[in-house]
């Protein structure tokens, strides 16, 4: 896979102490354990076997389309045909990725939660370099701002924001979930609903570190198979299932598992 080997990664925040905080509008604290721990093994049982799934993998195509030299030319059948000339705007470039899902997909759920983080790894990339030019007093378009990202360490972290938006919906879908079934009352579901709502940078923060230990290998992975040549499904797919194992693991040993 062409990464470096490291370990488990340090929290800034436990999960735990999160669904503590977002459940102190109801829940008892002896029900907080219980439900920080059906969250992430929910969530962990959803991501076994996601690799699998044809809109993730249109979604992580597009992506790393985007991310590929501008003198490459995509295969038809594996990878879109991505026109920057026009200047299309990350709103459009989402739109097209849209497309492209749509015209590969097997489940509406995955593709729905597929297109939403691709969506924000698009919007990321390209702010973080608009605010690099503002520095410069230039306006790049969307060609240069692309050809940034045709490196190791660029796909790396947008991949890394790929699966942490991805982990980021999981995690707070779940969580609801389970949660709605800890009250009696509509009331108290609502209020746990909003607190969760009050959360979400929380969340994203929490998500966002699972997600760094999808980064110490991706650029690696990139160099080797992307940057020279037209991955191959085999090896888009071996990538997806070794980033989805990643944090399957991180997410286990949250749990104490």
């Amino acid at each position: 896979m062409g990464h470096e080997r490291i370990g488990f990664l340090p929290r800034s925040r436990e999960w735990r102490k999160l669904v503590s905080e977002i459940g102190d509008v109801g829940l008892t604290a002896d029900a907080v354990p219980g439900l920080a721990h059906r969250t992430l093994h929910q969530v962990r049982r959803r991501f076994d076997g996601l690799e699998r799934d044809t809109g993730l993998q249109a979604a992580f195509s597009f992506i790393l389309a985007l991310c590929r030299p501008v003198t490459a030319a995509p295969e038809p059948e594996q990878e879109p045909a991505i026109d920057l000339g026009q200047n299309p705007s990350a709103l459009e470039i989402a739109r097209r990725l849209n497309a492209w899902i749509d015209a590969n997909t097997d489940s509406a759920e995955y593709a729905e939660l597929a297109k939403r983080s691709g969506a924000d790894a698009i919007a990321y990339w390209t702010k973080r370099c608009s605010r690099q030019q503002e520095l410069f007093d230039a306006q790049q378009t969307a060609t240069q701002i692309w050809r940034d990202a045709a490196t190791g360490s660029a796909f790396s972290e947008i991949s890394r924001v790929f699966f942490g938006k991805l982990l980021e919906r999981y995690l707070r879908y779940f969580l609801d979930r389970e949660a709605s079934a800890q009250f009696n009352r509509i009331e108290d579901r609502d209020a746990f609903s909003e607190n969760l709502a009050r959360h979400v940078d929380s969340v994203a923060r929490h998500a966002f570190e699972a997600s760094r230990i999808t980064q110490s290998f991706a650029a690696g992975w990139y160099n080797k198979n992307a940057r020279d040549a037209t991955p191959t499904r085999q090896d888009t797919r071996g990538f997806l299932s070794f980033a989805l194992g990643k944090l399957r693991q991180e997410l286990q040993r949250e749990a104490g598992e």
